[in-house]
């Protein structure tokens, strides 16, 4: 994967999302711009996320407005999977591998693209969950079952939510039912 993108439009409030990844020189960077009007007001926010050659999250940055009020988050992981979010460390979240940025569903791939899962094989996740810009980092459990080439069960736990993904061949969600929906997509 040499750089690809995809723009999603948001179901359950007026919003949209564009992001971007493209191979670095030590892994990938996922980029992006996501819009709504949000649950607690309407946001603006930038991100960049950064893995290792394995899709393993090392930083996710987070820049701009949320609820009137300006966002600056800097989320960063250690080789030993210990997590740091504003430089504290967060214990709750020790030992996950992926970040989940909330607000975008750009961050789904990150599983997708680490697991390389088989047609018909599962995987549990514990996921470095950002909820919202103003929240603090929290364990997500989450399920992927590939259950064809470009579908995924996928289940979390609290909150408690199942839907069947839809993605293109980069790893990018194409369909999340209910939330988000591509535009466009291309490499």
């Amino acid at each position: 994967m040499t750089g690809s993108s995809t723009r999603w439009v948001r179901l359950d409030l007026p919003g949209r999302d564009v992001a971007s990844v493209r191979q670095v020189e030590h892994g990938y960077e996922l980029r992006g711009r996501a819009e709504s009007s949000g649950d607690g007001g309407p946001y603006g926010l930038d991100y960049v996320v950064t893995t290792t050659g394995k899709w393993e999250t090392t930083r996710a940055l987070v820049r701009g407005r949320a609820g009137g009020e300006s966002v600056s988050i800097d989320i960063a992981r250690q080789p030993d999977a210990t997590w740091y979010q504003a430089g504290a460390a967060i214990p709750e979240v020790t030992g996950c591998i992926d970040v989940d940025l909330g607000f975008t569903p750009v961050t789904n791939l990150l599983p997708i693209r680490r697991l390389e899962l088989a047609i018909g094989q599962r995987a549990n996740v514990r996921s470095a969950w950002l909820a919202t810009p103003g929240d603090r980092l929290r364990p997500l459990e989450q399920v992927y079952r590939r259950i064809s080439a470009f579908q995924y069960e996928y289940q979390s736990r609290d909150p408690d939510f199942a839907a069947v993904l839809t993605v293109s061949a980069d790893g990018f969600v194409t369909d999340y039912p209910g939330l988000w929906v591509a535009e466009i997509a291309n490499s």
